[in-house]
Order: structure tokens, then sequence, then C-alpha cells
């Protein structure tokens, strides 16, 4: 794994801790900021700083410092609008380095300074304001002006009438959409940042432009087609989309067939698209740096089928514009800066192939299909048809060497992520051993000392159990996955009532529930209900479940456990209010060296096998589970479903 793409995982996967320690450090550091800024001042310093975190990491893991400059200088016009210091900007940077210094390895640590120093050598010198999108002498400025000043006033009706004026007096589509939509939404931006305007203002400026642009689409229809198809979308993550719809209907206005996804869509379901409609070109738009990684993502998948592999890839956004070689290390063929370049950069592109058995013009029209400028003699055809077929030939061998290459490439990324995980893993490991053999350690020499007093020896003694097996917890669960993987664990199979095994998973995890005050309800079956299973196992599943819902929801929580019967099976549900599981997680906490999909948490103690023994467990009484959540900060849900055993 290439250093920088390590340590930017390290510092992305712990940004949540970073970011509480960095805080931490700072208002240590001064303490008057607790007075300054309040409770909820702080708590906005550790999201700001998750934010500064996650830049910080996009930037390290695609080697562009000008990433983290640029959000640099943002950040510090946003502050300077809110009325905070560059200083105390300045300081909590500081203490991010030290934090990373003390909290990383050296080789991560080695790889992120650098870019936190070249910050801090420029965060304290003069800010310069960012000029208007809207100027004077602009094509449709004043327009843009009438619209804006419409928006700004909530008056949607006024602006889109304005917009739609421009267009029956004789307004290109192209410069309406330039000149009045995407000029305005960027100055919208501008005047947030400069907290001219409310998010909410700033919202209402968007929808009303997207309002805007569909009245001006069926006028787009009207054009002819070119005969060429595309596929639009923002990876999943990215909530940005008004420039993706422009850039997009402006291909169509050049004749190109679109589909456009929009924003935050999965990397399958594009792949998926792009399989069924078979498009030539699909355009990706990437806002925020840290959603660059998904971006590479769906690249790899899209160029691992069939259809992905022939098409071309143009990326664009806010990123691209900061540092103009990224779409190379992303893998896409080429970024626009706007749409005049998307359209000129994808006619190249597109030029660079035999496309359905055509041959390349000598003079291709712009935005049109390809000519000869004169007929051609026969020799000339002759010669023509056989560079056609070598052409072809290459092109098949070609195409054959990109899959093998992106399948080795996919192998490659699978490896990296299983890599990555076994150093979590083992990183874990060796931290969770370590505490309790330290606190045994320590109470060991705690007991030498203080021979003579017996209270103070029983005390330490009752540390020494707790720890000790907490050690044998953690250790048994190495073994029990050791011999699930292996195939040598043995069901003790039998006729088991599920009640009692019920019970006595929530005898089990009920210390766990009561440290942490969550209220439990246990709803039971109304008929009684036995599964052919190991009694001792499934109270090992059930209790399994029980503990991760008290560990991973906030104290004085609620905990539900009901059981349902269906036609031939036993529906057990654990449902939790807790901090939920983030979006894409629900069927990746189930594999090895997952941290229960709950590492930014980075609090919660475990190896990150308990869900993946309740998973084995359950697949060896030949029945599923499932987990279910609705995102972060929404709860959990795990379903459990085992075969009844017929009366």
């Amino acid at each position: 794994m290439n250093l920088g793409r390590k340590a930017a995982d390290r510092v992305a996967s712990k940004r949540g801790q970073l970011a509480e320690a960095t805080v931490a450090a700072q208002y240590a550091r001064n303490p008057h900021l607790a007075a300054r800024y309040g409770d909820s001042g702080r708590s906005k310093c550790v999201r700001d700083t998750e934010y500064l975190v996650s830049y910080l990491a996009a930037s390290v893991a695609y080697e562009s410092p000008p990433l983290f400059d640029e959000y640099i200088r943002w950040a510090r016009s946003v502050m300077a609008a809110f009325g905070l210091h560059s200083e105390d900007f300045h300081d909590n940077l500081t203490c991010l380095r030290g934090v990373i210094t003390t909290e990383l390895p050296a080789d991560v640590y080695a790889a992120v300074l650098p870019y936190i120093d070249r910050a801090l050598t420029t965060i304290l010198q003069p800010l310069t304001a960012d000029a208007s999108y809207l100027a004077e002498d602009a094509p449709l400025a004043d327009v843009a002006m009438d619209y804006l000043s419409a928006l700004l006033k909530s008056d949607r009706h006024r602006a889109i009438r304005s917009a739609l004026n421009a267009v029956d007096q004789g307004a290109s589509l192209e410069s309406v959409y330039l000149n009045v939509f995407q000029r305005t939404q960027r100055e919208v931006g501008r005047l947030w940042q400069l907290r001219q305007i409310t998010v909410a203002q700033e919202h209402f400026c968007t929808a009303a432009t997207q309002l805007a642009i569909a009245q001006l689409y069926p006028r787009i229809l009207e054009r002819s087609s070119n005969g060429r198809k595309l596929v639009a979308a923002a990876p999943a993550g990215e909530f940005h989309e008004v420039g993706l719809r422009i850039v997009t209907d402006l291909f169509e206005a050049q004749g190109w067939d679109t589909m456009y996804l929009g924003a935050n869509v999965p990397a399958e379901s594009v792949a998926a698209a792009i399989d069924s409609y078979r498009p030539q070109l699909l355009l990706l738009s990437v806002t925020m740096a840290y959603q660059l990684n998904a971006a590479e993502r769906l690249i790899d998948l899209v160029r691992s089928s069939e259809a992905g592999r022939k098409l071309k890839i143009l990326i664009g956004g806010y990123p691209c514009n900061v540092d103009g070689d990224l779409w190379r290390r992303i893998g896409a063929d080429g970024c626009a800066c706007d749409v005049a370049e998307a359209l000129s950069l994808a006619d190249r592109l597109l030029a660079e192939s035999v496309l359905d058995g055509e041959l390349r013009s000598s003079a291709p029209r712009a935005h049109g299909n390809f000519a000869f400028a004169a007929p051609l003699s026969i020799d000339q055809m002759t010669i023509f048809d056989e560079l056609s077929r070598v052409n072809d030939e290459l092109q098949t061998a070609h195409r054959e060497l990109v899959r093998k290459n992106a399948e080795l490439e996919r192998l490659q990324m699978q490896l990296k992520e299983a890599d990555r995980r076994k150093d979590e893993f083992l990183a874990t490991l060796s931290h969770e051993l370590r505490n309790p053999l330290s606190a045994i350690q320590g109470s060991v020499e705690m007991m030498q000392m203080f021979q003579s007093e017996p209270e103070v020896v029983t005390e330490f003694q009752g540390v020494v159990e707790r720890q000790a097996e907490h050690a044998l917890r953690l250790v048994s669960d190495l073994f029990d996955l050791s011999r699930i993987v292996s195939g040598k664990i043995v069901l003790e199979k039998a006729p088991v009532e599920l009640a009692a095994a019920l019970r006595a998973a929530i005898e089990t995890a009920r210390p766990a529930i009561q440290a942490r005050r969550h209220r439990l309800r246990y709803e039971e079956c109304e008929r009684s209900l036995e599964v052919d299973g190991d009694s001792t196992r499934l109270t090992q599943v059930f209790s399994n479940l029980l503990t991760n819902a008290a560990r991973y929801t906030d104290p004085g929580g609620e905990i539900s456990l009901t059981v349902e019967a269906g036609d031939d099976e036993a529906v057990v549900t654990v449902k939790d209010n807790g901090i939920g599981i983030p979006p894409g997680m629900t069927g990746k906490i189930f594999e090895p060296f997952v941290q229960e999909g709950r590492s930014m948490e980075g609090t919660q103690s475990g190896l990150g096998l308990g869900l993946l023994l309740v998973k084995r467990l359950v697949e060896l009484h030949d029945g599923a589970v499932e987990a279910r959540s609705q995102g972060v900060g929404m709860g959990s849900e795990f379903i459990v479903r085992l075969p009844i055993l017929e009366r």
C-alpha cells in the first residue's frame, strides 16, 4: 500500500478521536476558550476539526497539498465572517499536529506533518476576499443580478420569470445556464461563506434554481440527437448536484442523450445503469475533497464491467479545479473546469477511438458526427479498410489487457483492504489485551505494597478478577473464531426452547445493560418455540447482540428483544436507539476485522469479532442474521432467523 494512502486511511479512520483530542488540548492550552464559546462552541469546534482532519486525509491520500491549502483558506474566510480569530485556528492546527505526533505511528505522522506545517506557515497571513461572481461586464449580468435579488427576497416566481424572459428575448439556453444559474449559485455560496445569508436562504436559492432549470428543460428536448450517450452522477455521500445538472443539460443541448442520476448515487447503481444504458461517457461530480475516495471506488467498480471498460470518464468539481491533476490519481480519463472544456474534451477522447466501425475524420466537426472531407479513391479505401482491420484488432487486444488490468487492480484493492483490516485488528488486539494486563500488573504491585491492609488488598483482588475475566473473554472470542473458521467447532444439538436461551442471554448481558442504565424491554412469543440447536451457543449469539446494543447505545438508552413466529422460522430481533450504522456498512459489519461498523466512535472496547461470531454461529444453526439501520444516530436492529422444529 502506498505510504500516503496508508497514512491517510489511518488518519481518516481516527478522525473522531483526533478531533476530540485536539480540541481537548486546545482548551487546556487556552482556558479562556470555554468562557468565550461555551459548551455548544466546543461541540462545533470538534465537528469542524473532524472536517479539517477529513480534508487533511484526502490531501495526503492524493498527494495534493493544494487541496489542504485551499480548505485552510476557505475555513479562514468562514471563521472571519463569524467573528472567530485566526489565532484560534492556528492553535487548533498546532494542537492537531501535536496529537497526530503523539497518537499515530512515526511513518504515519511523517507523511502527514508536511501538510500541516505548510498550512501553519500561511494561516496567519492576510486573507484576501473572493470577488463577486456577478461582474457587471459579464454576459447577462443584469438578468443574473435581478434573478439573485428576487431569490434573496424569497420571490422565486419573479426570479424564474426573469430567466425565462431572457430566453424568450433571444438569449441562448447555454448563456442562461452558465451566466445566470451557475454564476448565481456560486455567488450564493460566497454570500453564505461571508455570513451575509443563512443556510435556509442558500437551500431556497438552490431549490428555486432546480425548478427554473426544470422549466427550461423542455426546450432542450427540441434539439436533435448526435447519437452519443452519457450517464451523469455524483458518488455516494456527495449531495451537491446543481452543477452536475447544469453540465448534463448543456451536453444534452449539444445533442447527447443523457441519463442524469443526480447526487449521492451508490456505486453499484451507477455500474448497473452503465451496463443497461451503454453510454460512451460517464460524468462524475465531486465537490468535497473527502468524497474523492468514493469517486475512485466508483470508477474501479465501473471499470470492472465490459460496458465500463469501453466508456470514457470525465470528472469535475471544486477539488479538480484546485488540483488539475487529480483525475489521473483516481482513474478518470480527464477533468474539466467548465462546460465548454468538458464538451471539447469529450469530443477529443471519443475521437481517439473508432466508434461503431466509423473512421476518425481528418477534420472532425465540433459536437457532430465523423465525416471525410472528400470522397476516397478505391486504393485509398483499400488502405483504410486494412488500417481499420488492424486498428480493430489492436483495440480488441487493448480492451482485453484493460480488462485483465482491472481484474488485477480489483484483486489488489481487496488485498489492500484485507491488509488494512488485519493491521487495524492487530493494533486493536494489542491495545485491548494491554489494558487488562496493565491493570492486573498494577494491582499485583499495589497488593504487594499494602499486604498489611486487607481492605486495600481485597479491592485490588477485585480489579484483578474483573480484568482477568475481560482478558479471558477476548481470548475466548479469538479461540471460538479460530475453531469456527477451521471447521473444528462441534455443536451439541438438541431440541432447545428458544425462550430459555433468550432468558439466559439476558442474564449474561444484564451487567453490561445495567452498567449503562439502559431500559430493556423483552416481548416473548405467545407460543413456545423450539429449535434444533446448541443451547450454549445460542445463548452466546443473543448475549453478544444484547451486549453489542448496550455498548453502542448512550447511557440511559432503550433496548428491545422481541420474538415472533413465522410459518417455519423463529424471528428474534434486538433493537436499540444507539449510535446506528453508517450507510453502506450494514452488510460489512459481519466481515472479519471490522470493528462492528462503529470505529467512528473510537471509544468502545472489543475486537470487532462479536458480530462475526454471531453470523457464523447462526449459519451453523441453518439460520441467517441481518443488520438494519437508518444511519448514524438512528439506532440499529439485528434480526436472527432460525428454523423451528416441527412437532
